[in-house]
């Protein structure tokens, strides 16, 4: 018997592509992606229109202080772009201008912001800690 999972299978799972190394495989079970989405959406509840750069360094900041270990940007944007997909973020049509220290030409980012519907479900709890 086959033990591979379908192409129906555990859709809204993480999942690492068959030519990834073990490590990211092993990777989506250590990774609470609810709790991340919950914490982008109380950050993003409070922080007003963000760039991924932006949120990733306020999920990296609040985990700092909880003593938890960082996460890398795509982790992060990743979790915020599953909230996309539920509707919770969206594009809000309007981008801003980056430079990234040590490069010459500047870059246009999209700036994402919650919707009502992110205010809605964004943890109360944590709102008030942010």
């Amino acid at each position: 018997m086959n033990d591979a999972p379908s192409l129906f299978d555990a859709l809204d799972e993480p999942v690492a592509r068959a030519t990834d190394p073990e490590t990211s495989h092993a990777a989506p079970a250590t990774v609470d992606r609810d709790a991340i989405q919950r914490m982008i959406l109380s950050i993003a509840d409070t922080l007003g229109p963000f760039t991924h750069d932006d949120m990733c360094k306020a999920v990296n900041r609040r985990r700092e202080l909880a003593g938890e270990t960082q996460l890398e940007a795509s982790t992060v944007r990743s979790r915020t772009n599953e909230l996309v997909k539920q509707s919770l973020i969206r594009d809000t049509g309007k981008t801003a201008t980056v430079r990234k220290p040590g490069k010459k030409r500047a870059s246009k980012v999209t700036l994402w912001q919650i919707t009502s519907l992110g205010h809605f479900r964004a943890p109360s709890d944590e709102r008030q800690a942010a």
